[in-house]
């Protein structure tokens, strides 16, 4: 799906597909176009066209970050909008996630922690059985033990619901490497790189006249990024060759020199 939007001087136009099967990273700095992107899927604003998406919300199940049910009310009342809402809806499924979790459903939200609410979250998108996903920083006010939960999570739905697919984003790098099966990088509402097999990314620390460097993409003073790490892993032993993870490749794909 290609999406358009224009707001006075920013524009974002990008492609994005989101495959059955797949959990699809969409990763971008603030300001990128991450939110408005999410919002044209959602049908929740126009494209240039004037056309707005079009959306089945049984087919949707959408995580915000800053977005949740009124406080006041506990997570049974919770469970009775969504039996309401949504002909879909696992109330089994539902009932064991908040036991796995440890969470009240006679408790109010109110008396909730950031991370309960974060789970809560999670717990009724995937609820839904719909075929999309979307979560937008699913992990954020999690420690590290919860994080790997809810991804723990994830990735049991992803293999019971075969069908569905996921787009993720989180300022948590190392949540989506291990977790996701594609990832799009977005600048300044552009796609700047689209990649499945990150493995292949290194940076090249020390190169000097006699390393090949037509196999690098960016440089950042003397360091390179490749997406060719094996051709310089057989063929130069003494060169110093990092793993680039997500945050190096943003930074060199925004910052970097093209070589």
């Amino acid at each position: 799906m290609r999406f358009v939007k224009t707001y006075n001087d920013f524009k974002l136009d990008c492609k994005l597909e989101l495959k059955p099967g797949t959990i699809t990273a969409l990763i971008g700095c603030n300001g990128s176009g991450k939110t408005t992107l999410f919002k044209l899927y959602l049908g929740l604003i126009e494209d240039d066209d004037k056309h707005t998406n079009q959306v089945n919300k049984e087919e949707i199940g959408v995580v915000w970050n800053d977005s949740s049910f009124s406080l006041v009310l506990n997570v049974l009342e919770i469970k009775k909008i969504l039996m309401y809402s949504y002909k879909h809806f696992d109330c089994d499924y539902f009932d064991f996630m908040l036991s796995r979790f440890e969470l009240d459903p006679k408790k109010p939200l109110k008396e909730y922690s950031t991370g309960m609410l974060s789970k809560l979250k999670i717990i009724i998108a995937t609820s839904l059985h719909a075929k999309t996903l979307l979560l937008d920083e699913p992990t954020s006010g999690l420690d590290v033990i919860a994080r790997n939960e809810v991804l723990d999570l994830l990735r049991d739905y992803m293999e019971q619901n075969e069908e569905t697919s996921i787009l993720i984003s989180s300022h948590i790098a190392s949540d989506l490497e291990g977790l996701c099966d594609e990832f799009y990088f977005i600048e300044k509402g552009k796609i700047i790189l689209c990649e499945q097999d990150l493995e292949s990314y290194a940076l090249l620390k020390g190169a000097d006249e006699t390393v090949d460097l037509s196999y690098a993409l960016k440089k950042i003073g003397m360091t390179y990024l490749t997406n060719e790490r094996q051709f310089y892993v057989e063929n130069y032993p003494n060169l110093v060759i990092e793993k680039a993870h997500i945050d190096d490749l943003m930074e060199y794909m925004i910052k970097g020199e093209t070589v």
